[in-house]
């Protein structure tokens, strides 16, 4: 496995090994639960799922909860929430998320309720519900100030692609951007997901050379951090730009990319991303001229979204439609 979460994973998974190996059942139940946490970040929804099942099949058990987290089964809801949405339910990970905010929220567990919310905003925007987007960023700084923390760049990235959601392209970069300067201000250079973001919000600005430049940052961090679960977006997002910068001429390119986005959702069964893919596709036809095609393309996309229950996108391609 590669880049930064690849490292993530292998040590991860060692610990585990080794706290399996000591008899310690808490700390053996907190590596589970963080290794969950990693694994969406690496695409192995499955596995990410099935680990948290193992967690939750433990009894609440006071004993069993570590001095680092009140309780192994908060994370472990929220990675099963998200890996619920990306593999095709998200109305099972929403109602997963909106009960362990709940939970959380009963047993003061500020650490898996910030959690839930950041998933949340995800499971949103996977959807193409803006509203509850921002709402879920909005509860996540608003329990950062509760807690004393600081905003963070992750609710200000679902800020920023709440906006982008909307086509509201001077306030997303406004956000991506404050985002990237939290990151700058760490010695990182951002997440693909913000530069992705960033790189459709520019594009919808106008500014093309830009988001080109953005987007093939966005796809070459995917490798360096090894954010598996994000790289199709980013790819998708790469093509869009490559069809308003370069055209026909990049005919090549562009499906290379779409190629490798498809081949990613399907390794990892990421079937939410999938109608995007048939989006781009019916872009790149329409470019080529194939109004057939297009059309084929948006209806396809259009009942992937509704049979998903992805009402936000589905709606706004109805309206294309």
């Amino acid at each position: 496995m590669r880049g930064e979460e690849g490292l993530r994973l292998h040590y991860t998974s060692e610990a585990l090994r080794l706290t399996r190996e000591s008899g310690d059942a808490r700390t053996e139940l907190a590596v589970l639960a963080q290794l969950t946490v990693v694994q969406v970040a690496c695409g192995r929804l499955a596995d990410a799922f099935a680990l948290a099942e193992e967690v939750l099949a433990h009894p609440e058990d006071q004993d069993l909860r570590p001095s680092f987290w009140q309780s192994p089964r908060g994370p472990a809801r929220n990675s099963r929430a998200l890996a619920f949405a990306y593999l095709g339910r998200p109305g099972d990970g929403r109602r997963e998320i909106l009960e362990n905010i709940e939970l959380a929220r009963g047993q003061g567990d500020h650490r898996s309720l910030g959690g839930a919310f950041i998933n949340a905003t995800e499971i949103a925007w996977l959807v193409g519900d803006a509203a509850s987007t921002t709402s879920y960023a909005r509860l996540r700084i608003e329990l950062n100030e509760k807690t004393g923390g600081h905003v963070g760049r992750t609710p200000l990235v679902s800020l920023g692609a709440a906006h982008v959601l909307r086509r509201e392209w001077p306030e997303a970069i406004d956000f991506l951007e404050q985002a990237l300067a939290v990151d700058r201000q760490r010695a990182r250079r951002g997440d693909s997901d913000t530069l992705a973001h960033l790189a459709l919000a520019q594009l919808g600005s106008g500014d093309v050379p830009k988001a080109r430049e953005t987007a093939l940052e966005a796809v070459a961090l995917t490798s360096k951090q090894g954010t598996k679960l994000h790289e199709p977006y980013a790819r998708i997002v790469l093509a869009r730009v490559l069809m308003q910068s370069d055209g026909a001429s990049a005919r090549s390119a562009i499906e290379a990319e779409l190629h490798r986005a498809e081949a990613l959702i399907d390794e990892m069964g990421a079937r939410a991303l999938a109608p995007l893919v048939l989006e781009e596709r019916a872009r790149l036809a329409r470019l080529l001229g194939d109004e057939p095609g297009c059309e084929r393309e948006l209806r396809e996309a259009h009942r992937l979204f509704a049979e998903l229950g992805a009402t936000g996108h589905a709606e706004r391609l109805a309206q294309e439609l």
